[in-house]
């Protein structure tokens, strides 16, 4: 859940607000990071900053063209959504990759606990 952009020589490390994908130290990591490469890298994109974290990245909405990929990437499988971090909620398309089996759900036995689904990620 995390993309390096440059602008103007800089580089920025960005952090896709409101969405949590799997851990580093996951076996689900590489298929989420792989996602994530494969609808931003090289792609131009547009990042809507919503603040810095403690670390120093930039936590942000990133879109290519038209497209949210933090949306996209819960859709697809590969993140769920963090309301609590936003007030915004990617339940609706959370609930259609779970029940479609996309991405990550296609493997994963996860719990429902107080209406989410949680994995160890």
């Amino acid at each position: 859940d995390r993309i390096s952009v440059r602008f103007d020589r800089t580089r920025f490390n960005i952090k896709l607000w409101g969405i949590r994908s799997p851990s580093s130290d996951s076996k689900y990591f590489e298929p989420a990071k792989d996602h994530l490469s494969k609808l931003c890298k090289g792609k131009d994109v547009l990042v809507y900053c919503q603040r810095a974290n403690s670390d120093g990245e930039l936590l942000g909405v990133v879109e290519v063209g038209d497209q949210d990929i933090n949306s996209k990437m819960v859709a697809d499988g590969f993140a769920v959504s963090e309301p609590k971090e936003t007030g915004l909620s990617h339940s609706l398309v959370e609930e259609k990759a779970f029940k479609g089996r996309r991405g990550l759900w296609k493997e994963l036995d996860w719990q429902k606990l107080n209406g989410r689904y949680l994995q160890s990620f």
